[in-house]
């Protein structure tokens, strides 16, 4: 993709990402061109804070090439293909527990973690190099 300038708010979103300590990161590329992450790539290569990647369609080519090199940041990456999933990345970052989300949001994390009825009395070991997510 050719670099052209961003327009205003992408700017704004580049300057306060590389200026302030934000503890999460959330871009949402629900639009049809995802035109942010090509203008903000750099930036968030470059940046410490946990990013969470609302995308809830499928990824393009030069999306997918994109997340791929954000997938080599330090922190971790989190791509979310519904709001309910976006709900849970972001309190699982922020390391905000269940009690204390609004009802509406508790009710769409319940819905989205109900058991799979395939997974149901199976024992599954996820493995994962980064000790900060936790599977209970």
């Amino acid at each position: 993709m050719s670099r052209s300038k961003a327009p205003p708010p992408l700017e704004e979103a580049e300057d306060a990402i590389r200026s302030n300590g934000f503890d999460c990161v959330v871009l949402d590329l629900s639009t049809p061109a995802g035109e942010p992450l090509g203008y903000l790539v750099k930036t968030l290569t470059n940046s410490d804070e946990p990013l969470v990647i609302f995308l809830p369609r499928e990824a393009n080519e030069e999306e997918r090439m994109q997340l791929n090199l954000l997938g080599r940041r330090s922190e971790p990456l989190r791509v979310a293909s519904s709001t309910a999933q976006l709900q849970d990345d972001i309190a699982l970052v922020l390391h905000r527990p269940f009690e204390n989300l609004p009802l509406n949001a508790q009710a769409a994390l319940q819905q989205l973690r109900r058991c799979d009825p395939l997974l149901a009395g199976k024992k599954v070991v996820v493995i994962d190099d980064d000790i900060r997510n936790f599977f209970p």
